[in-house]
């Protein structure tokens, strides 16, 4: 994830030069230059190894939220270890003050969508996961509504008393 900005914004300049938009001109990446073929490949492969691997909100509602519960269990966890050992807390496992809604709109709308939109470029049929991105996206921006409708219900009602 540290180098992820480097690597999208290296690919996205690499596609746009080239004019590859939804998979049309991909036979532009090839050249007579070994090294630049070599290049171009790895590149795409590893943005199609990062893209498998921030997949999840491309995935159906039920098995993304199943997955964002399996991944904040494990990252409290780490949290928790972390606190016992006086240790710093890990971004994202502390689970006092996480807000796991939110986390997950900030990865879908910085790291997953960007990455997805780059990637519907030269494999235009991942549409469907790019589908699912923004639904889910959605639900957890609804999840976060309700939150903060809720508090200030609750703050109207504690001034009212």
């Amino acid at each position: 994830m540290a180098n992820h900005g480097k690597h999208l914004t290296q690919l996205k300049a690499k596609l746009e030069s080239l004019n590859i938009v939804e998979g049309q001109n991909l036979d532009k990446i090839v050249s007579d230059n070994v090294n630049k073929n070599y290049e171009s490949q790895q590149m795409i492969l590893n943005m199609m190894v990062h893209s498998a691997d921030v997949s999840n909100p491309g995935k159906s509602k039920n098995v993304y939220v199943k997955w964002v519960d399996l991944i904040f269990n494990e990252f409290f966890n780490q949290g928790d270890v972390e606190k016992l050992k006086g240790l710093s807390v890990s971004l994202l496992c502390d689970r006092e003050s996480t807000n796991i809604n939110k986390s997950q709109i900030g990865f879908i709308n910085f790291i997953v969508k960007p990455t997805f939109e780059c990637m519907l470029n030269i494999i235009p049929n991942l549409s469907s996961y790019m589908d699912n991105i923004i639904v889910n996206c959605k639900y957890y921006e609804d999840l976060v509504k309700a939150e903060e409708e809720k508090k200030s219900s609750l703050l109207i009602n504690n001034i009212k008393q």
